[in-house]
């Protein structure tokens, strides 16, 4: 039997592929979702950051992920305990991975036990999960969005 830290670290694997994550270009010219993604996850402009879409007040679903709100959905929110956070979204970010400050607007909070993940968008595009532990959250954007323009 699972424990619910393991359950939780699994349900992880399927809810990045779900972003689009693992997919690769052509695949996703293959099932004609390149330009859909392109809308979906691409740059975030500065001036209009609090028009990102997000998720608010609830654990995301695979629909939200579809829709753009969302970067990851838990196939097993219910069975792992995972509970929307209210960080008041979006709220800019400055995520901190491999040696880089990356501006980001942070579009879903979620936490399940200890762990605590964030879903975000770069201001250059795409789309990430993190730790908590790896985003400074900001008021607003600072010079270090402006930088990344």
């Amino acid at each position: 039997m699972n424990t619910k830290e393991e359950r939780y670290n699994q349900s992880l694997q399927p809810t990045v592929a779900a972003a689009g994550a693992s997919s690769t270009a052509a695949e996703l010219y293959t099932l004609g979702l390149e330009s859909r993604m392109d809308s979906l996850w691409g740059k975030v402009h500065v001036e209009q950051w609090q028009q990102t879409p997000c998720l608010r007040d609830r654990v995301a679903t695979e629909q939200d992920v579809m829709d753009g709100r969302a970067v990851f959905y838990l196939g097993n929110a219910d069975d792992i305990g995972a509970v929307h956070v209210d960080i008041g979204l979006p709220h800019c970010a400055i995520v901190h991975a491999d040696g880089a400050d990356i501006p980001a607007v942070v579009v879903q909070p979620e936490r399940a036990d200890s762990k605590h993940y964030i879903g975000y968008r770069p201001i250059s595009g795409g789309n990430g999960l993190c730790a908590l532990s790896e985003v400074e959250l900001l008021s607003g954007p600072d010079a270090r969005f402006h930088q990344q323009t």
